[in-house]
């Protein structure tokens, strides 16, 4: 794959990085934020961030990664600054019913598997369209989690950067894919093992 079409983040600086802490215990996160200086943390779980957000800087910014459920949105909505997993136009009407500006990304589903979460490719600049006209809800970007062969990682990164359009983020690469997702123009990373493992890499430098 070709990556030459699309906007490359050259600028190491330009790239955010969301610290992924399901399953990690506060002290574990805040030693990770503290040696990165890292400004973003990523939960998949509503009942983990209950119990941990309380303890950890109110300062962070609180992203929601996981799989996003009707009767879970008010909690979400409130607890939550960016909601990264809205899969269609649906959730991000009843995000836009509650009285808090939230900014959200579009989740696409890069290779059409039916047990993953996202919207279909085909659809996603008319999604893109609809919730840009919603008043309270900000669409950041666009978002996705590629395959596991590095071929098919390669080609669904570029279809994500692809469709990110005019938007500001494209949020794609995870500790076992990041390099390919910088080579393909991510804006934002989402890195949990890695980071509590071995830290930074000291190849890439974050906001």
């Amino acid at each position: 794959m070709n990556f030459t079409q699309f906007k490359i983040a050259k600028d190491k600086e330009s790239l955010k990085c969301v610290l992924v802490s399901k399953g990690h215990s506060v002290e574990e996160i805040s030693k990770v934020l503290a040696e990165t200086g890292l400004k973003r943390i990523g939960e998949n779980r509503l009942k983990e961030a209950e119990e941990k957000f309380p303890k950890l800087d109110a300062k962070i910014e609180k992203h929601f990664i996981g799989k996003l459920q009707s009767r879970k949105i008010a909690k979400i909505v409130k607890l939550f600054d960016v909601i990264q997993s809205v899969e269609n136009l649906k959730q991000a009407r009843m995000i836009e019913e509650y009285d808090k500006p939230i900014k959200i990304f579009l989740q696409i589903n890069l290779n059409g598997d039916p047990l993953r979460q996202g919207a279909s490719p085909y659809e996603a600049k008319y999604l893109i369209e609809e919730i840009k006209k919603l008043k309270k809800v900000t669409l950041l970007g666009v978002m996705g989690i590629a395959s596991k062969r590095t071929e098919d990682a390669m080609s669904e990164f570029a279809l994500l950067k692809s469709l990110q359009g005019d938007l500001p983020e494209c949020s794609m690469g995870m500790s076992k894919d990041y390099s390919l997702a910088i080579k393909a123009g991510s804006t934002m990373l989402r890195l949990g093992r890695v980071l509590f493992e071995t830290g930074l890499p000291k190849d890439i430098k974050v906001q």
